[in-house]
């Protein structure tokens, strides 16, 4: 599909429904405001603002709609309900996390066996509770075909409008991002476990005194300053990562006229 600048695109609601189907999962880049991740279409090949809070069910879409898009509309909002529901949730559970991932790689975090348990068992928390929205993301084109499905479009309408789906899905430019973060974060918490599995197993030549850590040992010094460096420095590239995702998407939500509080998420809400 050739890309339409505003000028050429009508956003009546008299739009025919094919195009309004196709444009309007351009759109689907707003699976990125939830999840943490964009898509690559900008704000001139996709509806914006009001017209684009319309179709996604967020405002009413007046009494010139048609009964398609009034459905189309019905069951995007259900699934971008869901969608943010499920982001909610994340992020309270991340939340929850926050004080315990806080001292990691700090000297206090290794001063007991159990300080040690405590961050490997948040790490992996964390690891499944990003893993499980990720799963969720992959899976959107699926769940989206399932509810069309079951939806009271015509089998045309359908059609149109997963093939609009399938492209922006297919073209996301942050869809890659979001699985590079995800494929650091596993490597990063494997290589954080990893180290305080070391710190447990030589916990006797382990000590902290005056707020520092002290290793006996200058093979054990070597091994365990090289673990945390390799640790560190995966940490930062998952950051830096995370960073330009939620740059993008920031821009993008800009150029859409669309912010959290429309999707009913916390303002400063972030992956």
């Amino acid at each position: 599909m050739a890309p339409m600048s505003l000028r050429d695109l009508k956003l009546s609601l008299s739009l025919s429904f094919r195009s309004s189907a196709l444009q309007i999962f351009s759109a689907v880049l707003l699976i990125a405001v939830v999840l943490g991740t964009s898509g690559a279409l900008g704000a001139q090949e996709a509806p914006t603002g009001d017209r684009l809070k319309q179709v996604l069910g967020l405002k009413p879409l007046g009494n010139n709609a048609s009964v398609a898009e009034r459905e189309m509309a019905r069951v995007v909002h259900e699934w971008l309900t869901d969608l943010s529901d499920a982001r909610k949730q994340h992020d309270a559970t991340m939340a929850e996390l926050q004080p315990v991932l806080a001292k990691l790689y700090t000297p206090d975090s290794f001063s007991t066996k159990e300080q040690m348990q405590a961050l490997m068992d948040t790490l992996n928390r964390m690891q499944d509770t990003d893993g499980a929205m990720f799963e969720k993301f992959e899976h959107i084109l699926e769940d989206m075909r399932k509810r069309f499905d079951a939806s009271h479009l015509s089998a045309k309408d359908k059609i149109d409008v997963l093939e609009g789906a399938q492209r922006a899905y297919a073209d996301s430019e942050l869809l890659e991002l979001y699985r590079e973060a995800h494929s650091q974060e596993k490597l990063w918490v494997s290589t954080s476990i990893d180290l305080y599995t070391f710190a447990m197993q030589h916990g006797e030549n382990i000590s902290i005194r005056e707020g520092k850590l002290t290793i006996s040992g200058a093979e054990l010094v070597e091994q365990f300053n090289s673990k945390l460096h390799n640790a560190s420095a995966l940490r930062r590239q998952m950051r830096a990562t995370n960073k330009r995702i939620g740059d993008i998407r920031a821009e993008k939500m800009k150029q859409l006229g669309v912010t959290n509080s429309d999707l009913g998420l916390p303002e400063k809400s972030t992956r």
